[in-house]
């Protein structure tokens, strides 16, 4: 049951589930479609993430990226 859910989430229809939810993750299946107003991967400006930081700040983030970003409409 649990391959079968993976296979899912991965699939174009999960990804394609997942994006009409407003999640604002970008889909991993590149067949399936970007949700309502994202922009395309390619466009965007990437940053190296120094991983030891961000671990040590993992409260911090996570609450941030909570109320500014999960609860956004």
């Amino acid at each position: 049951a649990a391959k079968q859910l993976i296979d899912w989430l991965v699939s174009k229809t999960g990804q394609d589930a997942l994006s009409e939810q407003k999640t604002y993750f970008y889909p991993v299946n590149p067949e399936a479609a970007l949700g309502p107003g994202m922009p395309a991967f390619d466009s965007l400006k990437t940053i190296d993430v120094d991983v030891q930081w961000a671990g040590e700040n993992k409260s911090r983030l996570v609450d941030r990226w909570v109320n500014e970003v999960l609860t956004a409409e």
